[in-house]
């Protein structure tokens, strides 16, 4: 028996490997946001690097990294430089496919104060991600923040 799932496949994709396009369509900007923050509080790269388009580049003050093993490997060293970081976004603005996102972020080893964020995205992936932060070392007045 054909579900509601199959008959729409069918209608809209056909059969085979085009069929799995159905499942993982176009989520919206703000589902692949949502998805990537979850899979960044939990420290989750391979699932981070999933929101990421197969060609993506990832621009930052300290080079352009591409493609999803270059993700990967800014996730994977990051997280390891603050394995203790917790972020607090603090506004986003989307506009269709796009969005700008301020945020902040603290560990025990340092914290961020001026995030902000752009990235594009496509056929519900991220395409271009563009990051600036500096990273403050925490001092005994600050370390509590």
């Amino acid at each position: 028996m054909n579900t509601w799932f199959d008959v729409v496949a069918d209608i809209c994709f056909g059969t085979g490997s085009d069929r799995e396009r159905l499942s993982t369509m176009a989520r919206s900007p703000q589902e692949v946001f949502s998805d990537h923050l979850d899979a960044l509080a939990r420290r989750d790269v391979a699932e981070i690097v999933k929101d990421y388009a197969a060609d993506a580049v990832l621009i930052t003050s300290q080079g352009v990294l591409e493609g999803q093993a270059g993700i990967e490997y800014f996730y994977t060293e990051s997280l390891k430089g603050l394995p203790d970081i917790q972020f607090h976004v603090k506004a986003t603005v989307y506009a269709e496919n796009a969005l700008l996102v301020w945020w902040t972020a603290s560990a025990s080893a340092g914290h961020i104060d001026d995030g902000v964020d752009t990235l594009t995205f496509a056929d519900g992936l991220i395409t271009l991600h563009a990051s600036s932060y500096v990273i403050e070392p925490n001092t005994p007045t600050n370390a509590a923040s």
